[in-house]
């Protein structure tokens, strides 16, 4: 009869907790990779979602002011500091947050020196183009 070997160094167990602990890493840099990555997609899908809502928004107050009968209908002939322009939903209220909104705003000068903010189109027609006036004349002569 042979004697049986009972002190065994062991090496096998360090070996396998060597290994467990490296794959335990390893998982965990995946995850965290993973998870980050994810939320970069989020923020990527909102970013094109605001992106879209801002454009819906210009398109929107271009066709409203572009079109005479909404313009009575809706807007009272009215499109300065008008509530349609002020937290207007766009892109149809359905997505995962409700859709977007935007707003239209628009600072008022009241004359003395005071502003303020309104919510619609302004008017641009009425002022002076500085740029124009100082191509015409280089010297600033007109201007002053």
């Amino acid at each position: 009869m042979t004697a049986r070997r009972t002190d065994r160094p062991g090496y096998v167990l360090i070996a396998v907790l060597v290994v467990v602990v490296v794959l335990s890493y390893a998982s965990y840099r995946y995850l965290d990779s993973m998870t980050t990555e994810f939320t970069l997609a989020v923020r990527d899908t909102e970013q094109v979602q605001v992106r879209s809502y801002a454009i819906s928004g210009v398109h929107f107050a271009a066709g409203a002011l572009a079109d005479p009968a909404y313009m009575e209908s809706t807007l009272g002939g009215v499109f300065v500091d008008n509530p349609v322009f002020r937290n207007a939903i766009a892109g149809g209220g359905d997505g995962p947050r409700g859709g977007g909104r935007f707003s239209l705003p628009n600072v008022q000068g009241s004359g003395d020196g005071t502003y303020a903010l309104t919510y619609g189109a302004a008017d641009e027609s009425g002022k002076l183009n500085v740029n124009a006036m100082m191509l015409t004349d280089p010297t600033g002569q007109a201007l002053y």
